[in-house]
């Protein structure tokens, strides 16, 4: 067992200890999730995971410690390690945490691309407790407090190559599934092209790029390098009065995705199609035919403004953010956006509807998307308690619409136990629907 694993279940078990502690407490959660369905071109994976959560005061001092146990077939954190385990003092109003932790930017429940903290924990996405949610990341935090209206909170957080490097899962998958994809559906308008494509291309980026693009990262990022030039900086300063709360936050980051050099013959190839043929040839007279020219990591600024309120029965919040800085095929980019959400809680039925637009400077192009969660609250049957809810959610990307729905049922007895069924939906692409099944245990 790692040293630090070791140690959060040393103090994990020191939370019951007589007299270490003023107080304190220990939770237990043991989640099992299963998807079955075909996914074309992706991979299923079952996730496992046990968490020991502790909590404890003496004084002004709060101390919290977990240990996590998760098997996953595919990647990361499987094995045994240190969920959270974090240190804060309490000072007057004001409080300073340091260790490893979820701290939350923003307003926006679902549809928010704005929170830089804590990566999502893809296998557990949707579930209620932020410390699985979310990766809880080693980083500094200073809250300072001007009466009950004003708060300013300072973070400072270290590169996490684990989570944050390009070759972490989500964008290795995306390297293996959905550009093969992209390229498939390219149309060179000529079928001598058309035939390159198919025979040479397609089977050189799965067999060659994608391997060459994992290497050269590999090579750029020093994995072990937690230099003050890759920490993350930022502040969230909040004013709450009226009935009402407003932001802005800036964050100061390491991209966690580098900008990929390919071959300028080859960008050519598929942007000026009516002269493929010349690039394609250009590209061949060259001595050097790696496809991957450089590997540059580099800084981004990201602001952000939000706000949330009530109006009557209806809550109702607003994000707004700018980032300078972003990957687009050889060059950067600016990219910004706007989201906004509703939601009522009523006697029977929650409702939760949220839109974002977002905008890439360089090309021009436009993203939208919407999320509709409605959910029945729970009811009483043959001794089991019963929650109906269902997400809907749409992307569009230029004309290119995506509809799916994510019905699910949750079965929950003796207030510890559960199972949740859910079945995705894709109605103009049956073949990626997937059914999934979680089992779960509180205490």
């Amino acid at each position: 067992m790692p040293i630090p694993a070791l140690l959060a279940a040393l103090l994990c078990s020191f939370v019951s200890a007589d007299g270490l502690f003023e107080k304190g407490n220990t939770s237990y959660t043991l989640l099992f999730r299963t998807d079955f369905g075909s996914m074309e071109g992706g991979t299923l994976f079952p996730a496992a995971l046990f968490l020991i959560d502790s909590t404890a005061w003496r004084g002004d001092w709060e101390l919290e410690a977990s240990l996590m146990m998760q098997g996953q077939s595919d990647f990361s954190d499987t094995g045994v390690g240190v969920n959270q385990l974090s240190v804060a003092y309490y000072f007057g109003e004001h409080d300073v945490r340091i260790g490893r932790f979820v701290a939350s930017v923003g307003v926006m429940d679902h549809l928010s691309v704005t929170n830089l903290l804590n990566p999502v924990r893809a296998a557990f996405f949707d579930d209620e407790d932020p410390a699985v949610r979310r990766v809880p990341q080693w980083m500094g935090e200073v809250d300072l407090h001007g009466g009950d209206a004003a708060t300013l909170r300072l973070f400072v957080e270290p590169f996490d190559r684990r989570y944050q490097d390009y070759t972490g899962t989500y964008l290795s998958l995306a390297l293996d599934t959905l550009m093969p994809k992209l390229l498939d559906g390219y149309d060179p308008g000529d079928e001598r092209l058309e035939a390159i494509k198919e025979r040479i291309f397609l089977p050189a980026y799965r067999e060659a790029i994608a391997p060459a693009v994992k290497n050269g990262v590999n090579d750029y990022y020093d994995f072990d390098d937690f230099t003050l030039d890759k920490t993350l900086v930022g502040f969230d300063a909040a004013w709450t009065g009226e009935g009402a709360t407003l932001g802005v936050a800036w964050f100061n980051k390491y991209s966690e995705i580098p900008l990929i050099g390919i071959d300028r013959h080859v960008v050519d190839i598929v942007e000026d199609t009516e002269n493929g043929w010349r690039h394609l040839k250009e590209y061949l007279e060259q001595d050097d035919l790696s496809l991957v020219k450089s590997v540059e990591g580099f800084r981004y600024n990201q602001l952000l403004l939000y706000g949330e309120s009530s109006v009557g029965d209806y809550g109702v919040r607003a994000e707004a953010f700018w980032r300078d800085k972003m990957p687009f095929w050889d060059t950067y980019t600016a990219f910004g956006g706007v989201g906004v959400g509703i939601d009522r809680n009523g006697d029977t039925f929650y409702n939760e509807l949220e839109v974002q637009w977002m905008r890439l400077q360089k090309s021009g192009e436009n993203l939208f998307a919407l999320l509709w969660s409605l959910r029945r609250a729970p009811f009483h049957a043959a001794g089991i308690d019963v929650t109906l809810e269902n997400y809907t959610m749409l992307g569009a990307v230029e004309g290119s619409l995506q509809l799916s729905f994510l019905p699910a049922v949750t079965l929950t007895a003796f207030d510890r136990l559960q199972l949740k069924l859910q079945y995705l939906v894709y109605p103009d692409n049956p073949r990626y629907d997937t059914f999934v099944t979680t089992l779960g245990a509180r205490f």
